[in-house]
């Protein structure tokens, strides 16, 4: 027996729907009567098809005239007619217009000296649809008998009838599911196989030739691909050892145990990157190539994070390696939890939009305030995209981590600060602080760019959040000053220098300070030989009369070089900007209550 599909050309170009319509027509037509020349001059097959279909599209859909048509029927198609299952399979085939073709045209032939029944042919189709994962779609079907060779025509429309979507015929292994659709149809009904044939069936289950791997069970599960195909194809690979490689892996109960197995057969299993690698001898292979349960997603699910074998790897710079991977899953967190806090936020300000505001209203206010604290959202996002391709730069690869001493865990990293109301209150009006009067100020979208006299963005206001772009006490103090000009508590929470500073230059603002619970934030007092000396701290100058930006502190260098960035809450625009949305809310809320 053969199996090939019908290679459709130009029809594979997405088209109209008369296009889809006169492929329908003609290849069901086809199909029952083998003579569409004179079926198409009927006028019943005009009308519906609207064309007259010549001989290049015949050609297009691989139809030969002047064929006997023994028997045929239709799956999941409904109605009792043919024109019924047309019409059917039209209108499902219409529910994907702008897809590529979405019929296929399959043709199963047997040796000259086979002559498969009505029932044989029927449950052929029923296989292959099986087999090819297409067994919910609509088909017909015709087996043919006046050539050398019998042969069963299956026209499949792929256009799913429930769903609307696609279906990929095979998972997009076509050959691959029709050699194995062969192999049962000959097991099944006692056909001579093919000479050369890839694949072999026992018992209903599906076997390679060459390897004798199982390919498909007879329950019809598939063995995963990447273990078939991969593995299969690389040269000189012993099928036995790989069985013993994998029943290793599959078989460990822990870390320790899985080396153990393999060092006797010459096998390490190692981590790369975000994956891991099978070394056999000289020879390194992606670890996935074994199978799915050989992946190190797989295996670290069974038998948690990798540990490597002691007996060959540097445990003390591999320690170096997983506080590296702590510190940068500690950062992550960090990440969702101030978006998290954002998203509290929001609902906290939508649910105190006044209901009796009108509709209208309220629906503008809220789609503002998403908008709002989306740029927000935006904004931690770079920031902490920032903070992560730092630490990824600082971390060491083993000829530097000897160098710098082998150090057991990486420098702390420095994440940025974010500062949201003190209690999601809503904000209240205030002033445009006058050190901002110091800085040139843009928009862009809802943002708004204060830049220092060189031009370069000091400070990005994104009304829910503000970003200070470098540890420059006075940007920090002008941030300080804009957020408290909103909101009557301000939240903070980031790295311990950043809070330090943050407090002490808001303690002498008298700006009042929490920390992510809610709890007041105070500067640390001052070492009792200072304080009986009478040394105090001097204050910070207004930055309105501060001059040139200061120097950058030697430490705060160091810091920088890790993450840049701080963010604090936003305040409110300049003047000439306008109130913030949370002002106009407040407005309007009052407004609305004095009618």
């Amino acid at each position: 027996m053969i199996i090939k599909r019908i290679r459709k050309g130009q029809m594979r170009r997405r088209g109209t729907i008369l296009r889809l319509a006169e492929s329908v027509i003609v290849l069901s037509c086809y199909l029952v009567d083998a003579e569409p020349e004179r079926l198409i001059e009927s006028a019943h097959v005009r009308a519906m098809s609207n064309y007259v279909v010549d001989a290049k599209l015949m050609d297009e859909l691989g139809i030969s005239p002047g064929e006997k048509v023994e028997a045929f029927g239709a799956l999941n198609l409904e109605g009792d007619r043919f024109e019924d299952w047309q019409i059917d399979m039209l209108a499902v085939s219409a529910r994907c217009p702008r897809s590529h073709f979405p019929l296929d045209h399959w043709v199963l032939s047997w040796k000259a000296h086979e002559q498969p029944t009505r029932e044989q042919a029927e449950e052929s189709v029923g296989i292959f649809a099986e087999v090819m994962g297409i067994q919910e779609c609509q088909m017909l079907w015709s087996l043919h008998t006046n050539t050398e060779n019998w042969h069963l025509h299956i026209l499949g429309n792929r256009v799913h009838p429930i769903t609307g979507k696609m279906v990929q015929a095979g998972d997009g292994w076509d050959k691959d599911r029709m050699a194995q659709a062969r192999a049962i149809i000959e097991e099944r009904q006692g056909w001579e196989p093919e000479p050369g044939a890839k694949f072999v069936a026992r018992s209903g289950a599906v076997y390679d030739v060459e390897s004798g791997a199982l390919l498909r069970t007879a329950d019809g599960t598939q063995a995963p691909r990447n273990r078939r195909d991969n593995l299969g194809s690389l040269p000189g690979f012993d099928p036995a050892l790989r069985e013993r490689i994998v029943s290793s892996i599959t078989e460990a109960s822990d870390w320790h145990d899985l080396h153990a197995r393999l060092r006797p057969l010459g096998v390490r299993y190692d981590r790369k990157g975000s994956g891991a690698t099978i070394t056999v001898g000289d020879d390194t292979h992606p670890a996935s190539r074994f199978g799915r349960e050989c992946s190190r997603t797989a295996v670290e699910a069974r038998l948690g994070p990798f540990r490597p074998d002691p007996q060959r790897a540097n445990a003390a710079f591999e320690s170096y390696r997983q506080a590296c991977r702590n510190e940068l899953d500690r950062i992550r967190a960090a990440q969702a939890a101030e978006l998290a806090r954002l998203d509290d936020h929001l609902a906290a300000i939508l649910s105190d939009i006044d209901p009796a505001l009108p509709g209208f209203v309220a629906a503008a206010m809220g789609a503002a305030m998403r908008a709002e604290v989306a740029s927000a959202k935006g904004a931690i996002t770079t920031a902490f995209a920032t903070t992560k391709d730092g630490f990824a730069k600082s971390r060491l690869g083993l000829e530097a981590w000897l160098t710098a001493g082998q150090p057991s865990a990486p420098a702390a990293t420095m994440l940025p600060s974010i500062m949201l109301p003190g209690a999601n209150v809503r904000g209240v009006s205030g002033a445009v602080p006058s050190s901002t009067t110091s800085l040139h100020h843009a928009r862009d979208g809802w943002t708004t760019l204060y830049l220092d006299v060189d031009g370069r963005v000091v400070i990005e206001d994104h009304r829910c959040v503000i970003v200070v772009m470098n540890g420059d006490p006075k940007n920090i103090a002008i941030a300080l000053e804009m957020a408290a000009a909103r909101w009557k508590t301000v939240r903070v929470s980031g790295s311990s220098e950043y809070v330090r500073l943050s407090t002490e230059l808001a303690a002498e603002r008298g700006i009042v300070l929490v920390d992510h619970a809610g709890r007041r934030l105070l500067p640390e007092p001052k070492p009792a030989a200072v304080a009986r000396a009478g040394v105090h701290r001097k204050p910070l100058a207004p930055v309105a009369d501060a001059g040139p930006l200061p120097q950058r502190d030697p430490n705060w260098e160091n810091v920088a070089a890790v993450s840049p960035h701080s963010l604090v809450p936003p305040s409110h625009e300049p003047e000439e900007d306008g109130p913030s949305v949370v002002d106009q809310a407040s407005h309007l809320q009052r407004k609305g209550k004095a009618r």
